[in-house]
């Protein structure tokens, strides 16, 4: 028996699911990162506009006949300290979608990355009140589901399950800039699913095919950041079917919400332009394969304002004849 299952058995009495539906179809939610609080970026109400986009989710399900599950990407909440009133509400929409709602868990939904301390959060709340199920497996008509919680290994041994796999988990795709909480394509080829399914990037992609494995990335629920994507970007969930007689189908669901200029603070996009500016920076001077070193790294850190940021770059790549 593992830790986690020991724990689960021990301590939080929250079972695995081990569930069986029969063919229809289930909705798929990327990272939800709900919170009480607003982000800095952010000049809108954030926690009502978060539960507006679940409110919009339980009215697809209610709309899809043969809906048997929603299942959501991991960090349902931003932050782990959320107050009672707040987690009230979110198991309230929960329960009116009439369908179970399961989850894997992702790193915002433990504390220093540690499964055992689910029992510290709200998720734990919404666990045990029966609102929310912890994925380990699940069975829709011909298609077999299994849930990979954040920095657990993807592994399967194919000869064991007949017809579709997929893979659930809380995970970068070959994401240089992070050690922890990545997978890479020879843990993909090894794991031999047919479907790889990854909350943990907030971005949204197109399907990507390796080898026999069909990765699908719909992106976070939500637009906590100001990166670039978040801008522009749709926000979708997806919509799956499994037939018998036919392979998987899915089709994006796109979301009614707010234009980024009507959620963002001016000055948030303000500072967005300079971090933009800084890291063309960077990067135009590892193109030219000269190292940022100690020296101008520590003299970036000590401008506050951002205009003197910006001269010191155009100074920089002025003598390097990058820019003339």
């Amino acid at each position: 028996m593992s830790d986690r299952e020991r724990y689960l058995r021990d301590f939080l009495n929250l079972p695995k699911s081990n569930d069986t539906y029969s063919s229809g179809s289930f909705l798929v939610v990327g990272d939800p990162h709900l919170a009480s609080k607003n982000p800095r970026s952010r000049k809108d109400q954030y926690s009502i506009t978060v539960l507006d986009k679940l409110r919009q989710i339980g009215q697809i399900v209610k709309e899809t006949e043969d809906m048997r599950f929603v299942l959501l990407l991991g960090d349902l909440f931003h932050l782990k300290d959320q107050p009672h009133y707040y987690t009230s509400v979110v198991a309230q929409i929960l329960r009116k979608m009439g369908v179970p709602v399961y989850t894997i868990i992702g790193n915002h939904d433990i504390y220093w990355d540690r499964i055992d301390s689910i029992g510290k959060t709200p998720v734990s709340i919404l666990m045990a009140s029966g609102v929310l199920k912890w994925l380990d497996v699940i069975k829709i008509g011909n298609l077999f589901i299994r849930g990979y919680d954040y920095q657990r290994i993807v592994t399967l041994n194919p000869e064991s399950h007949s017809g579709t796999t997929m893979a659930v988990a809380h995970a970068f795709y070959r994401f240089e800039h992070s050690v922890d909480g990545t997978i890479d394509e020879q843990s993909i080829e090894d794991a031999g699913y047919d479907y790889l399914l990854l909350g943990h990037d907030h971005m949204p992609y197109s399907p990507l095919q390796r080898g026999k494995t069909s990765i699908l990335r719909p992106g976070s629920l939500t637009r906590g950041t100001i990166h670039d994507y978040n801008m522009t970007r749709d926000v979708q969930v997806y919509v799956m079917h499994v037939d018998d007689t036919g392979p998987l189908m899915y089709r994006p669901h796109i979301l009614n919400v707010q234009p980024a200029s009507d959620i963002f603070k001016e000055a948030s996009l303000s500072g967005r332009d300079v971090r933009k500016s800084v890291s063309e920076f960077v990067k135009k001077m590892q193109e030219q394969k000269e190292a940022v070193s100690q020296d101008i790294m520590e003299a970036l850190c000590k401008l506050t304002d951002e205009a003197e940021v910006l001269r010191f770059c155009e100074e920089y790549l002025r003598e390097f004849s990058l820019i003339v």
